[in-house]
């Protein structure tokens, strides 16, 4: 019997992102608004 490692990978992170769909949803709610709090020097000029 052989497993798919490429399917539980999948079902791992579909849980995962399911599970911390509010999270995920809390932290891009203010990055949105306003951008990353840091930006690396190699970034476009888009949030200076």
């Amino acid at each position: 019997m052989t497993v798919d490692s490429t399917a539980i990978t999948q079902a791992r992170e579909d849980n995962l992102l399911a599970e911390n769909q509010a999270a995920v949803a809390a932290h891009n709610q203010p990055v949105a608004a306003s951008g990353p709090l840091l930006v690396p020097d190699w970034a476009d000029d888009k949030y200076s």
